[in-house]
């Protein structure tokens, strides 16, 4: 019973954990690359806004420059936003696949006592590897979250600037650069998320996402 019910369906789902995660750095690495883009973009509209930005000369012979590139650019944003967005539903399905890979080890869990208590996993019980998968995934779930707050910022922002007001009413520091450049590091900082703890089942031991991902991999090779 613990070969057919259990242990081919576990390693299964670890096997797609971490399938998942690597799948979702890799979005996250052509997300970064997005992002950055469409950041410049605005950041160019913002600069070419300024009275500055323009020779007089350049404005006297084509009064209508500054209009045209304006409308240029945010055409640009527009297209860089969709190009962001389509990443980042890609990420939110590995997300996803990381969400059912957990449930699928919660439901195996009560079967390990029918099964004799026989554990599937050579490291660690399976109830300890749900647990980790599922605080694995409410991590993933959080750094999406503050990618998509970030896209909103970015759509309100072009939202504002497309409208007829000369004044714009946008959000807080999104023509900011130094602010923006502190979103952008969240988001290439994918490293960094390793470090994230997980609650272990004995609340003691200390574990990161990193962590997990070498559990994940010694499991696979056994």
């Amino acid at each position: 019973m613990a070969q057919r019910s259990i242990v081919r369906p576990a390693h299964e789902a670890l096997s797609d954990i971490r399938d998942a995660e690597r799948r979702w750095d890799g979005w996250n690495s052509d997300a970064v690359k997005a992002v950055n883009a469409l950041v410049n973009v605005l950041l160019q509209h913002h600069a070419a806004q300024q009275p500055a930005a323009w020779h007089p000369s350049l404005l006297f012979l084509f009064p209508d420059l500054v209009a045209k590139f304006e409308a240029a650019n945010l055409h640009s944003a527009r297209d860089a936003l969709a190009r962001l967005r389509t990443v980042v539903d890609k990420m939110a399905q590995h997300v996803s696949n990381i969400d059912a890979a957990a449930d699928k080890l919660a439901t195996l869990v009560p079967l390990v006592s029918q099964a004799a208590g026989t554990q599937p996993f050579a490291f660690g019980t399976l109830e300890m590897y749900a647990r980790l998968a599922r605080a694995a995934c409410e991590t993933y779930k959080k750094a999406m979250t503050v990618r998509e707050e970030h896209i909103s910022q970015l759509d309100a922002t072009i939202r504002a600037l497309e409208g007829a007001s000369a004044a714009p009413l946008l959000p807080p520091g999104s023509l900011d650069s130094d602010a923006q450049l502190v979103k952008i590091l969240t988001w290439q900082d994918s490293p960094g998320l390793k470090d994230a703890r997980l609650d272990h089942p004995d609340h003691t031991t200390i574990l990161t996402l990193a962590d997990f991902d070498d559990l994940l991999l010694l499991e696979s090779q056994v």
